[in-house]
């Protein structure tokens, strides 16, 4: 089964333009993504609480192209891998821009909890993770406008 993509952190560009984490537990990539083209869903038959698909209103993520049903998806482009970066830690859930050429993420740690906690006398965590949250910078190639 392939891991679920999750969206995990957002920085806005401009009115329109965000920078966005698309994640799974173990690799993240960057994206400049623009909604200025596209379709804005509110108040359409998609913006219903808990909505079923039906034949006129299909979800539009089983679609393989919602254009077929009038909506006009939105743009991005790659800023950044992270998989091809060194020492990049798991679940990186926070994006900011320090300046257009440089790119800080931070990841999420879980307080160290595991699913299986136990804790000693004191009530201390005995089997945190070890996982350490950190800041890290990223020099881009090519700065974001």
């Amino acid at each position: 089964m392939k891991p679920a993509v999750l969206l995990s952190g957002l920085a806005a560009l401009t009115a329109t333009s965000f920078l966005v984490i698309e994640r799974t537990d173990t690799a993240a990539k960057v994206y400049r993504a623009d909604v200025s083209s596209a379709t804005n869903i509110l108040g359409s038959a998609w913006d219903v609480n808990a909505a079923s698909p039906t034949a006129s209103t299909p979800a539009l993520e089983s679609l393989a192209n919602p254009a077929t049903q009038g909506v006009a998806v939105v743009s991005k482009s790659l800023v950044a891998d992270l998989s091809t970066l060194p020492n990049i830690p798991n679940k990186i859930e926070g994006i900011a821009l320090a300046r257009g050429d440089v790119l800080v993420i931070a990841n999420d740690n879980d307080f160290g909890l595991v699913d299986t906690a136990t804790f000693d006398a004191s009530g201390r965590l005995s089997n945190d993770t070890r996982v350490k949250s950190q800041l890290i910078y990223i020099q881009l190639e090519n700065p974001v406008k």
